[in-house]
């Protein structure tokens, strides 16, 4: 009898060896869960954004037509897939830069909306408003915030445009 052949390919290591094995760090299910939440409620908060505001968000322009049909999708079933679908998208894209952008607007927003609200204030009460304005803000011009309060009723749409403006450099500043 002659020499026998050695069967097998002759590893020099066990390929079962848990230690020579990459190691892949998966996301638990929980964190996965966490992170689909969070992206699901980002959705819905850029949904109820105007276009124009959507457009300004850090998005790919392929994302952005899919979220103006969602936001135009009447709540059936096919805005659920349409959801579902963005979701999809939107699953590896970082979600902090959107985060903050829109932390951003809604800052933005919030102020604008204090601004039309002592701009209604001052045109309704009148003085009172304007001394309240004046504690908050000491270097404010007074005779032309008057001279804009009493202009602006009057005045059409042009004049209540001249005091916002003039309470957006007020307080913004």
């Amino acid at each position: 009898m002659g020499k026998r052949k050695k069967r097998g390919f002759g590893w020099s290591q066990d390929p079962d060896d848990p230690e020579l094995r990459p190691q892949i760090q998966r996301p638990s299910r929980a964190a996965l869960k966490r992170h689909i939440e969070a992206l699901e409620a980002l959705v819905h908060k850029i949904v109820k954004l105007s276009p124009a505001q959507r457009r300004a968000l850090p998005l790919p322009p392929e994302i952005l037509d899919e979220l103006d049909a969602l936001a135009r999708c009447p709540p059936t079933p096919a805005r659920r897939r349409q959801l579902r679908h963005v979701k999809g998208l939107m699953g590896h894209l970082e979600l902090e830069p959107l985060q903050v952008a829109l932390a951003g607007e809604t800052t933005r927003s919030e102020q604008l909306r204090r601004i039309e609200g002592w701009r209604r204030r001052l045109l309704e009460e009148g003085d009172p408003a304007l001394a309240e304005l004046i504690e908050q803000h000491p270097g404010v011009d007074r005779q032309r915030l008057r001279a804009l309060i009493r202009g602006a009723p009057g005045g059409g749409a042009g004049a209540r445009r001249r005091l916002f403006d003039a309470l957006k450099d007020l307080i913004l500043d």
